[in-house]
């Protein structure tokens, strides 16, 4: 579906332009850099594409990624007490990521990036989506596409450099943003540093419990044998939740050098498997990334673009969870480097030939953790072994030619390989516990075969008011190295003979986009995701003993319709809506896919009061969604398979419809200040996410979200 929100920078328009003052035709010739590494317009690039500019975002007042994304048709937001979950086109997973997140194009690799990370809204300066599957161009993790989040503004010499702001909200929730951007001839410079702090919800445990009265049962005791022995102040969330991020980018670059370096830290408390108790658990993660590129242009028919990162990664784990006194952590340590060259040939007029070579070696993987409290103590995890790299190798080409005016064909590939890498972990070792739980695991993952993923398109253009666009495109993920390394102590038990493979899907889509005149517009998509080779973990009895491994045994199958239609009746009102329905099937189960709502609309207002006074309604409904299905199988009391599985672990939660009100006040006499007010989900609806595997053992009706909430913002233009 091509859904545009904003326009970029185009023909003079900035992004700092107001919908207003452009058409819907200018919309069409609008430049877009992450489908193909280069600036290309809409009917050029064989995805659908969501552009979402910093205008937007002052007009609706969000407030967070979160509620930008939950704006996006086919995205849907979920949340697990503390960790933020999106969905993408009936498919969500509570670990790893479906899509390549990139900050000013360069590779955020961590995936927790929209998990804790807060990239404040005030530094934003443009979105781009790029949905559908994208490993032609950036390779493994690309399952539904990019994200490429942009602090950095364009050239434009009318529109301000600077902002400063200030904003407060519900849940003592404090913000502040600052950007500075300077240009000197050839010589750019941006700069943005945030602060965020939130207190988190505060609300009860019960109404996300079918018996709560099990948090005041004997810890594993009591009726079910699931009690919690929880005491008051911890049958609340108050206190439990709080977050800290600090978010710190700089980027610029001198003539066809361009450099980018991201540091962001959060410390966010979460709910872990069980309730928090005392202080909470608190995740703090460190990300830092540095990128130098370099972008040439030979002639005016080729171009190159190459670039070096480097990636180091920090996460520490504190877990108080099950009774007072309990202690654990984990301490994560993860580097790696990546290399790319890219080329951009136009050999002739009407064809157009893009290429590179890819390099990624992560050098460092290391986990070690302490959990006395657990009976585990001293755990140390040499995921990757000093000296030896997890290195992936890959290379692609896509071609686009156009043998008529009005029809564009695209064709493209991508060869990749993983190399491999040693791995060496101890577990208990120092702890007086029996050597059978003792246990010290060394192993070789071997190397990968070359995956070849390909991608085809074809664009028609029929004339400038309609285009249509039919795509194929398949892409792969990866499992990572903590699931190799449970792969190898499997493996050592004999209880496996191969490693963990990459998932897979594989997209057709057809999508139309229509300008039936300057006031109105309308797209629709319609998608068919094919999901195979998924993990899912298996359990067996074996010599009594329960026994757990990953399976490549996972295919789930969803189709869809997306139909935006857009309108402005009179030149201060626009009227934006959305719907998406879909149908996901758990085809290794044979049932209803989790996570996967069946209705997801969308409806959006926007009113302006003479460029002084806006004021915009958001309203939102999500269908019913069914929990996580847990494969386990059932045992007898011989150790047998009965020939059924564990299935729902929790309720499936109710459908629910929120509303967001935004004002954003700017005076003709304060032009460089402004006021924003927002509210969301004005009325209180009760929301309810439903369950991961890590919280369904006792949130069984599902996880509540935010409710009433109000924001201010003062911010200083200049």
């Amino acid at each position: 579906m091509i859904f545009i929100l904003l326009s970029t920078n185009y023909k003079g328009f900035s992004q700092q332009d107001s919908l207003f003052d452009l058409s819907f035709e200018d919309l069409m010739n609008i430049p877009i850099v992450a489908a193909g590494k280069q600036e290309q317009t809409i009917a050029e690039i064989p995805a659908s594409t969501v552009i979402i500019l910093r205008k937007e975002i002052e007009e609706f007042g969000y407030h967070d990624l979160k509620s930008i994304l939950n704006n996006i048709p086919g995205y849907y937001a979920l949340s697990n007490l503390g960790i933020d979950i999106y969905g993408v086109r009936g498919y969500a997973k509570g670990k790893g990521s479906n899509f390549i997140i990139l900050l000013n194009g360069t590779k955020i690799t961590d995936e927790n990036i929209l998990r804790f990370y807060q990239i404040p809204v005030e530094n934003i300066e443009k979105i781009e989506v790029i949905r559908g599957p994208m490993a032609v161009m950036y390779g493994n993790n690309a399952f539904f596409g990019v994200i490429n989040i942009i602090t950095e503004k364009d050239s434009n010499p009318s529109d301000y450099n600077n902002l400063a702001a200030i904003s407060n909200g519900s849940w003592n929730t404090f913000n502040t943003s600052f950007k500075v951007t300077a240009t000197q001839k050839d010589l750019r410079f941006n700069l943005d540093f945030a602060y965020n702090k939130s207190d988190g919800m505060d609300v009860p445990l019960d109404p996300m419990m079918k018996r709560p009265e099990k948090m005041n049962d004997p810890l594993f005791k009591g009726s079910n044998d699931d009690g919690l022995n929880l005491p008051e102040y911890a049958q609340r969330t108050k206190n439990l939740l709080n977050k800290e991020s600090l978010f710190f980018n700089l980027n610029g670059g001198f003539r066809d050098f361009y450099y980018n370096v991201f540091f962001n830290e959060s410390k966010n408390k979460h709910y872990y498997y069980f309730p928090s108790l005392e202080t909470g658990s608190e995740f703090i993660h460190r990300n830092v990334t540095f990128m130098a590129g370099y972008n040439h242009s030979f002639s005016e028919t080729f171009r190159i673009d190459t670039r070096l990162r480097y990636s180091r990664r920090y996460s520490h784990f504190d877990y108080k969870i099950l009774f007072e006194g309990f202690y654990g952590y984990d301490i994560y340590n993860i580097a790696e480097v990546e290399g790319e060259i890219n080329f951009f040939w136009r050999p002739i007029k009407h064809l157009d030939i893009t290429g590179g070579i890819q390099y990624e070696n992560m050098f460092e993987n290391l986990n070690e953790g302490d959990v006395p409290a657990g009976g585990a103590q001293n755990m140390y995890f040499q995921i990757v072994n000093i000296g030896d790299e997890a290195v992936t190798a890959s290379a692609y080409t896509q071609v686009s030619y156009k043998p008529i005016k009005n029809l564009n064909l695209v064709g493209g590939i991508r060869l990749e390989k993983s190399y491999g890498y040693g791995m060496d972990f101890e577990f208990d070792k120092g702890l007086a516990v029996p050597d059978s739980l003792k246990r010290h695991y060394a192993g070789y993952k071997p190397d990968g075969e070359i995956i070849a993923l390909p991608r085809a398109a074809l664009i028609y253009t029929i004339n400038k008011n309609n285009i249509f666009k039919l795509l194929y495109g398949q892409a792969l993920k990866r499992p990572d190295v903590t699931t190799i390394a449970d792969d190898m102590s499997d493996i050592s038990k004999g209880e496996k003979d191969a490693y963990s493979e990459p998932e897979f899907i594989e997209t057709f889509e057809f999508n139309y986009f229509s300008f039936i005149s300057k006031k109105f517009n309308f797209n629709i998509s319609i998608y068919w995701n094919n999901l195979d080779n998924l993990l899912v973990e298996r359990n067996e009895i074996v010599d009594d003993i329960l026994r757990a491994w990953w399976s490549n045994s996972g295919k789930i199958n969803t189709k869809g319709f997306e139909l935006n239609l857009k309108a402005k009746p009179i030149n201060s009102l626009l009227i934006d809506f959305s719907g998406t329905t879909q149908s996901t099937k758990n085809m290794t189960f044979d049932t209803d896919g989790s996570f996967s709502p069946e209705l997801l609309l969308n409806f959006k207002l926007l009113y302006n009061l003479n460029q002084s006074y806006i004021f915009s309604i958001i309203g939102n409904y999500t269908s019913l969604m069914k929990p996580y299905f847990d494969p386990k199988p059932i045992f007898d009391n011989d150790g047998n398979s009965t020939g059924e599985y564990v299935g729902r672990t929790a309720d499936d939660v109710p459908a629910y419809f929120t509303v967001d009100l935004n004002f954003r006040w700017q005076a003709d006499y304060l032009k460089n200040f402004y006021l924003n007010i927002n509210a969301s989900n004005i009325f209180d609806q009760q929301i309810l996410y439903p369950t991961f595997p890590r919280n369904s053992a006792w949130a069984d009706k599902g996880t509540l979200g935010y409710g009433r909430q109000f924001y201010f913002t003062l911010g200083y233009k200049f």
